[in-house]
């Protein structure tokens, strides 16, 4: 009757039900809803560095090569994510085909060399997924007077900046 009397039962739904609020489904990464969950906005995550990333041309890749080569086209932009993410820092899918890395602790120059090892990776993917272009863009937080939100919009800025170059 859809009453549960079983702990373990009950355990195992919270469970599932976290998963569904905080993971996305196709990549296994944070979703957006994850971010609410963290507070960055400390000194001790000073510098932290917000970074975007977006799979270029993902309507085109569903529209000409379907859904499926564009959901790989999703997972395999986020593995590389995961990849080149350093144990402090978290990866969240954004939206649709945006990515969010928040690496705490991380400045200007760790910040080029995690944008040049996704660009090395992605140019490796590229010999068989010749569509894979992975938009960056990224802003350096280094005082708390500028917010999460300020400083995630500059990522984001960025990002359309590298995706107009490509």
């Amino acid at each position: 009757c859809g009453v549960v009397n079983d702990v373990t039962e009950l355990m195992s739904l919270k469970k599932k039900f976290e998963s569904l609020t905080f993971y996305d489904n196709l990549t296994g990464l944070y979703n957006r809803n994850y971010f609410l969950k963290f507070d960055f906005n400390k000194s001790v995550c000073l510098p932290c560095t917000y970074m975007m990333c977006d799979c270029n041309d993902l309507k085109g890749v569903n529209d000409h090569l379907g859904h499926n080569t564009g959901d790989l086209y999703i997972r395999e932009t986020a593995n590389i994510l995961k990849e080149v993410l350093p144990k402090d820092g978290i990866c969240i899918r954004w939206g649709g085909d945006e990515f969010l890395l928040i690496l705490p602790g991380c400045g200007e120059e760790k910040c080029r060399e995690i944008m040049a090892e996704i660009n090395e990776k992605q140019s490796i993917k590229q010999r068989k997924m010749p569509y894979m272009e992975i938009a960056i863009g990224a802003h350096v937080r280094t005082e708390l007077q500028q917010t999460e939100t300020e400083a995630i919009q500059l990522a984001d800025q960025e990002m359309y900046a590298d995706k107009k170059k490509r």
